[in-house]
């Protein structure tokens, strides 16, 4: 039994609403609190039927700064926010909103100056519930709330079914098994007595079985499902196959081979790819049998890449595969393995499925059962512009996994725009950055881009600094395709560049911003390498972005252009356009080390220091008077320098060896200075070589 399918975790996230300000309490202290809640397309009680965004009897419990009950309190929705009277306080409250519970066994009275976990933690339900906890430190009053949307969530957990095989496989229904038959309203960490956001399973639950088959989505209560020995929770599809009905049971595991756990609030997506043969003739019999998930690649897979039947385990490292240049070469690994891990490779099959009109691969598809290395020869990019696609079916026994081969041009960033293009010339300007990543990158989500900026600082949150080279890179997660927009502030004045944004399969995006000034900086500036060997005729790459094309000046004496000449310690460059400029130089001496500066009209100057590699010595030092061969430096501290510059500092072995790295040149001379007993004890040595062994005596 054969079929393919993709497991999605999506959490449900949702939208806010503005509200108004404070307004005086009572004449018994109360005040009324406004407040908008965030969930998928919040409305109140009765106004649409969609039941997972259905709200009933929004109330409101209050806890003191103990986190003693208070008492309960009815929000009433009005003009797209809701309104909730609360008594006013100074002092810490806690408020716990909870939406379509059944309050009609809850007494008020009995539950006064209860303990929140005692009161709360026990809450259960068999149908949705909406909840949320929010702490208040100021106290209760009525702006409390104002630009602090409550986000509930639901204890449940829901599961969708696509079906996307086509003609392979129809009439799909499907269903949950072993589901739990309730739900705690809240999560609760009994080990820290905290509302932590844990797998909470309320007492007395039980697991039971769909009756029939359906169409509709199935929401069901959270589950410790990673931790259950027996009779976990799966899925079973009905589909018709060659006209006859049959049925694929799945286990909803991770890329680690463990079952997920069923937490609420989250969306586990089941997208049927394809169907390769029938499945179990009946229900029964697939409930009785190991689960078969046979999953294909595709843009949901790409964190599902093991499947197991319970006694196998197939697994491939990538499930799909892009090539966007010439003469790329298929590199990929599968292997299959018993639960105790002894591989099985040699029962896998390879299955190469391409277009013979319009080949992806270059001949065949070579696998390796002693290493589970897949490799072939990639044609190269279409001249025509049209993407080519082509299937690696990897089957096992009675699993099957498929790796997904694109080949095409690398994708496009396009509406790439910096407002306001020109800046006032002062620190912590607003920046704004927008840029469009193609539909037909829907593939690769989510995935990672990079924008390089020398003179912008990110006020986007989520957003990671990864210095690279001397260069500040942030890190942007694209999760949909379309419009991607990221928050600036300038971080110097007369801020002006050329700010890049790059991304696997992606040609370079790039996008030039100005100042009012009218002054210009150079930005993102790189030596490679750096530091550089000793010798002449040694490669270095100068890269450095500007913003305008023109006539540019690289004052360097060490240093010469593989184009053009360096005329009295200076190389004119002219960049015939805006952007990243890239210089190969050759080293001029043997000793290069430099301060190198960069200037143009209009432009800031920028300097940068050219190193030569460090010095690396080691050996074995003694110290002593007179002749001899003196006493070893003990896990002695030795001090080195050339002239009056300290250059590295080291402790030796207790039999006095050592290894140490210095910024030196050829022909420095070393000074080692070791200080016992009030006494300084020094000798010195010439460098002749970047590698060197100095074994001396100090006197």
């Amino acid at each position: 039994m054969r079929r393919i399918l993709s497991i999605l975790v999506i959490l449900l996230c949702g939208c806010t609403h503005e509200y108004p300000e404070h307004e005086l309490p009572d004449k018994d202290g109360n005040v009324n609190v406004r407040f908008t809640i965030q969930l998928p397309e919040a409305v109140p009680a009765g106004t649409r039927a969609i039941n997972e965004n259905l709200l009933t009897g929004l109330q409101v419990l209050v806890f003191d700064e103990n986190a003693r009950f208070i008492g309960r309190y009815s929000a009433t929705f009005s003009a797209n926010n809701y309104t909730v009277t609360l008594p006013q306080s100074t002092n810490k409250r806690i408020l716990h909103f909870i939406a379509n519970y059944d309050w009609s066994a809850f007494s008020d009275v009995a539950s006064l100056n209860k303990d929140e976990g005692e009161l709360i933690a026990p809450l259960q339900s068999t149908g949705l519930i909406f909840w949320q906890r929010i702490v208040l430190n100021s106290g209760i009053y009525s702006g409390v709330l104002t630009g602090q949307p409550v986000p509930l969530i639901r204890n449940m957990a829901k599961f969708t079914l696509e079906n996307q095989a086509g003609w392979g496989l129809t009439n799909v229904k499907f269903a949950l098994f072993n589901k739990a038959s309730a739900g705690s309203v809240a999560p609760f960490n009994t080990a820290t007595r905290t509302f932590d956001p844990v797998i909470t399973e309320p007492a007395g639950v039980t697991f039971t079985d769909a009756s029939t088959m359906d169409v509709a989505d199935i929401y069901t209560f959270e589950r410790k499902n990673s931790t259950v020995t027996t009779d976990p929770t799966y899925v079973i599809v009905q589909g018709t196959y060659a006209g006859a009905t049959c049925y694929y049971k799945i286990d909803i595991i991770d890329d680690a081979k463990n079952m997920y756990d069923i937490q609420r609030n989250v969306w586990f997506k089941i997208i049927i790819q394809s169907v390769a043969m029938a499945g179990y003739s009946t229900m029964e019999a697939a409930k009785s049998s190991p689960a078969s998930n046979n999953i294909t690649a595709s843009v949901l897979l790409q964190s599902y890449p093991t499947i197991s039947d319970g006694s196998y385990v197939l697994s491939v490292n990538k499930t799909v595969i892009s090539f966007t240049s010439n003469g790329q070469t298929l590199n990929a690994n599968a292997t299959y393995k018993t639960v105790a891990g002894v591989s099985q490779n040699s029962s896998i099959v390879v299955t190469l499925v391409q277009d013979p009109a319009n080949p992806l691969v270059n001949g065949s598809v070579s696998y390796d059962p002693a290493t589970g290395n897949l490799s072939a020869a990639i044609h190269d990019v279409p001249a025509n512009g049209i993407a080519r696609n082509a299937t690696l079916k990897i089957e096992a026994g009675t699993l099957s996994r498929t790796i997904r081969l694109l080949l095409h041009a690398p994708f496009t960033f396009t509406n790439i725009s910096v407002t306001p293009a020109t800046v006032p010339n002062t620190m912590e300007t607003p920046v704004t950055l927008k840029f469009t990543v193609p539909a037909e990158a829907e593939y690769m989500l989510p995935f990672n881009c990079y924008v390089t900026s020398a003179y912008l600082t990110p006020v986007s949150p989520n957003i990671e600094v990864v210095p690279e080279n001397g260069l500040y890179r942030y890190k942007w997660k694209v999760t949909a395709t379309g419009g991607q927009t990221i928050n600036f502030k300038t971080n110097t004045a007369n801020a002006s560049e050329t700010v890049f944004i790059d991304a696997d399969l992606f040609q370079r995006g790039q996008v030039a911003y100005s100042n009012t000034n009218g002054v210009y900086r150079f930005s993102n500036i790189v030596l490679t390498p750096n530091p550089v060997d000793f010798g002449t005729g040694k490669a270095v790459t100068l890269k450095f972005t500007v913003p305008t094309a023109g006539v540019y000046r690289i004052y360097t004496s060490n240093l010469t252009p593989v184009t053009g000449t360096v005329v009295g310690g200076i190389y004119t460059y002219t960049a015939t356009t805006a952007g990243e400029q890239i210089i190969n130089f050759t080293t001029n001496k043997q000793n290069v080390s430099e301060t190198i500066r960069l200037t143009g009209t209009n432009y800031l100057d920028y300097t940068i220091a050219l190193k030569n590699q460090l010095v690396k010595i080691s050996g074995t030092l003694t110290y002593g008077t007179g002749s001899g061969s003196g006493s070893v430096i003990n896990a002695g501290t030795v001090t080195v320098s050339v002239g009056t510059r300290v250059v590295g500092i080291f402790v030796t072995t207790s039999t006095g060896t050592y290894q140490a790295s210095f910024d030196a040149n050829i022909g420095d001379v070393l000074t080692f200075s070791y200080t016992r007993s009030s006494r300084t004890y020094t000798t010195t040595q010439s460098v002749t070589a970047a590698i060197q062994t100095i074994t001396k005596k100090l006197i």
